[in-house]
C-alpha cells in the first residue's frame, strides 16, 4: 500500500509538471519593461525605454520578442525622435528581434540564476549576446529579469558612427558613447 501510495505521488508530480509546462506564455506589456541609458560627456547618464511590441514564449523553452524602436522614451520628445530616427534608422529598421531557446526545466525548476544567450537581431544585423538572468516561474507567471546589466555596443551592430556623429552635434557637439548598459524585466503571462 505503501508503495502505491509514493507511486501515485510521484505520477501527480510528474502530471502536473507536465502540465504546468504545457501551456503558451504571452508577454504582459504593461507588467513588462526594457530600460537603457545613453552616457554622454562621460558623466552624464539619461535614462531611457523601449516598449516590448509582442512576445511569446512557447511550451517547448522557444522565447520570441519583438521591440518597436520608435517606442523609445527618454522623458524629453525631441530625443525620443533622434533616437528613432537619426541614430537607429527607424524607418528603415523598425524593429528589434529577440530569440532564445530555453531549457524547459525553467518551468519547473524554481527560482534560477542562469546565462541565457540570446540571439538579437538589430540595425539589420544578427548577434548572439549573453544576458545574466534571474527567472521566476510561478503558477501563472514566469518572471524574467537581467541579474546585471548588459553593454550594447553599436559597432557590434553596424550602426554608423555617422548616426551617433550627427545626433551628437545635433544636441550641442557633445561626445556620446556608442555602449548603453541595458536592463529588462519581463513578465510572461500563462495562456
Amino acid at each position: 500500500m505503501k508503495k502505491i501510495i509514493i507511486a501515485f505521488g510521484i505520477l501527480v508530480t510528474v502530471a502536473c509538471s507536465h502540465a504546468f509546462a504545457s501551456d503558451e506564455y504571452r508577454l504582459d506589456k504593461k507588467l513588462s519593461s526594457i530600460s537603457f541609458s545613453t552616457i554622454k560627456n562621460q558623466y552624464v547618464i539619461e535614462p531611457a525605454s523601449i516598449q516590448p511590441a509582442a512576445g511569446v514564449l512557447s511550451d517547448d523553452g522557444r522565447l520570441s520578442l519583438s521591440l518597436d524602436i520608435t517606442t523609445i522614451k527618454t522623458g524629453v520628445s525631441i530625443r525620443d525622435t533622434r533616437l528613432s530616427e537619426l541614430y537607429f534608422e527607424s524607418a528603415l529598421f523598425p524593429k528589434v528581434n529577440i530569440v532564445a531557446n530555453l531549457d524547459r526545466a525553467i518551468f519547473t525548476t524554481g527560482a534560477q540564476h542562469a546565462i541565457i544567450p540570446v540571439d538579437v537581431e538589430l540595425y539589420g544585423v544578427k548577434k548572439t549576446l549573453r544576458f545574466p538572468v534571474t527567472i521566476i516561474p510561478t503558477e501563472h507567471y514566469l518572471i524574467a529579469s537581467t541579474s546585471s546589466p548588459v553593454m550594447i555596443s553599436a559597432k557590434d551592430f553596424g550602426i554608423p558612427s555617422e548616426n551617433l556623429a550627427t545626433l551628437a552635434k545635433l544636441a550641442g557637439g557633445i561626445t556620446i558613447s556608442d555602449k548603453t548598459p541595458l536592463n529588462f524585466n519581463l513578465v510572461f503571462i500563462k495562456k
